[in-house]
């Protein structure tokens, strides 16, 4: 790719004979050296001229002067401070500022881009036909650690997921209390309006609105041993069960302040002996501290096991089904158990599905639900967790949005639909709508949740401050509410026979829009 033929070949030329180095945190600072340097050439060739036909215009000749040191000196400071008396210029000066400006930040913004794909394919050795100017320049994404600062290997920048927003949600919960309008970032037509009336619904029907509570709280990983013998195998549970007390402190060692060991559950299959432990990580989703104590321990327990008895193989046995789908993790939770529910008088249920016998409405809906979620789930060999509609739709929006670990919404999508028809203090009949979410891997601290954008995602649904000790537990529960929510305004258009014509006009939205680009 000729580089030169962007951005003119003397000013390519002095721009990249500098020595970048394959660093990409020192390339990013030299780069930015190098672009004030060579800024100030690329503007006169290519904004000078609609400069000074804007002062023509508008006058102010002294002032266009002042500007055109000011931005092409190469100093960004001196840039930035166009901006800040303009409420004290003149008015002919602050419109040709505000004309040319835009038109300096699209040079600038074509140097860098074209100067940091250069620094990207340097250090990658990426192909010429790969084309990075889709992606997001990775020096300007703010990723926590600063801009171009990230967690992931092979970094070259980012992509866009179009933002969305719901709201507001009544949840009447143990940690989450009030009014909430939770973000969610997602190319799924439809689910915000699924999640908007699904909150609605329960925030005008349901008395109290939806009810939440955090049932169970632990992050597990299981070590996996090779005894000798099946007299070995119950040797080594029964050492373990004599040293509680050292191994608690050794797996907490590292994280004494954050890691709190909760359970140590060994499951035997012949001459392989499973550990699986359970530990509270407070706000951090902490697969990486339960990870780093459960080896701690295990190493301890070799080298300590008597007559070599048994073999220390991996830190992960898969008893503790990370990133996949298991009956464990459904039976015994991994991570956040919430339960959600809410209660819909049977004539307001009515109302929602547009069906005029009351006395019908609420036995033909539970027939729709059971025959989905329980009996279909049943014949296609759903496995546990599958009593669902499309939970795994606003857990992955919510997901992308607030930084979590995309892969872990294989377990946390998990979800048991537990519908009935009750009967209220006054007699009146009314339907009882719960979904238990057994194995929510939330964070509010570490990881993905330090990108700017998570950071302020959880600040907006009330969740971002690291010193409060149940923002996670809070997190889930909204996220538990607004997915119920979904999945019971999902179920209505299922009634209604809505589903279908709703996802065509909703894609048809935005082919039509395309279309007329």
């Amino acid at each position: 790719m000729s580089v030169g033929k962007y951005i003119g070949t003397e000013v390519a030329t002095r721009l990249f004979s500098e020595d970048i180095g394959t660093d990409l945190v020192e390339g990013r600072t030299k780069a930015r050296d190098v672009e004030y340097h060579v800024l100030g050439p690329m503007l006169r060739e290519r904004v000078d001229p609609e400069l000074n036909q804007a002062v023509d215009q508008y006058g102010g000749n002294g002032a266009r002067r002042g500007w055109r040191d000011d931005v092409y000196s190469g100093d960004p400071d001196a840039a930035k401070s166009l901006f800040a008396d303009v409420n004290s210029r003149p008015h002919e000066e602050v419109i040709v500022l505000s004309q040319i400006w835009p038109r300096v930040a699209e040079v600038a913004g074509d140097v860098r881009r074209k100067h940091y794909e250069h620094i990207v394919r340097e250090r990658h050795g990426l192909p010429d036909n790969w084309n990075l100017d889709v992606l997001d320049n990775p020096y300007e994404i703010n990723v926590g650690g600063g801009p171009g600062l990230t967690q992931i290997e092979h970094y070259i920048g980012g992509i866009q997921i179009p933002v969305g927003y719901a709201g507001p949600l009544l949840i009447n919960g143990e940690h989450a209390k009030g009014e909430f309008y939770p973000l969610g970032a997602t190319h799924e037509a439809r689910l915000f309006t699924a999640m908007q009336s699904g909150a609605k619904f329960v925030s005008d029907a349901a008395v109290g609105g939806a009810e939440t509570m955090v049932t169970n709280d632990g992050m597990a990983r299981s070590a996996l041993f090779r005894t000798h013998s099946f007299k070995a195998t119950k040797q080594v549970m029964q050492y373990i069960d004599e040293h509680l007390d050292d191994i608690r402190s050794i797996f907490t060692q590292r994280e004494p302040e954050f890691l709190k060991l909760i359970d140590i559950q060994p499951y035997a299959v012949g001459t392989r002996l499973y550990i699986r432990f359970v530990a509270d990580t407070g706000n951090a989703m902490g697969m990486n501290m339960v990870t780093q104590g459960t080896d701690d321990v295990a190493k301890y327990l070799a080298g300590n096991l008597p007559d070599d008895i048994a073999r220390y193989e991996t830190v992960s046995g898969n008893m503790c089904m990370d990133k996949k789908a298991g009956a464990i993790d459904v039976i015994l939770g991994r991570g956040k158990t919430v339960d959600v529910g809410f209660t819909l008088p049977e004539r307001y249920l009515a109302h929602v599905l547009r069906e005029p016998n009351v006395g019908q409405a609420i036995d033909e809906f539970n027939n729709l639900v059971t025959g989905k979620l329980f009996v279909g789930s049943a014949k296609a060999g759903g496995g546990p967790g599958s009593q669902n509609s499309n939970v795994g739709n606003i857990i992955a929006a919510a997901y992308a949005i607030t930084g979590q670990d995309l892969a872990q919404t294989v377990e946390s999508s998990a979800a048991i639909t537990s519908p009935s028809i009750i009967r209220t203090a006054n007699g009146e009949r009314a339907y009882r709508y719960e979904i238990h979410f057994p194995s929510f891997e939330i964070a509010t601290v570490g990881g993905g949740t330090g990108n700017v954008v998570a950071r302020k995602a959880l600040e907006a649904i009330g969740c971002g401050d690291p010193k409060d000790p149940a923002a996670s537990k809070r997190l889930a529960e909204i996220f538990g509410a607004f997915a119920t929510a979904s999945e019971f305004s999902t179920l209505t258009s299922m009634y209604r026979d809505r589903l279908a014509d709703s996802h065509t006009e909703g894609t048809k939205t935005y082919a039509d829009t395309d279309s007329k680009q």
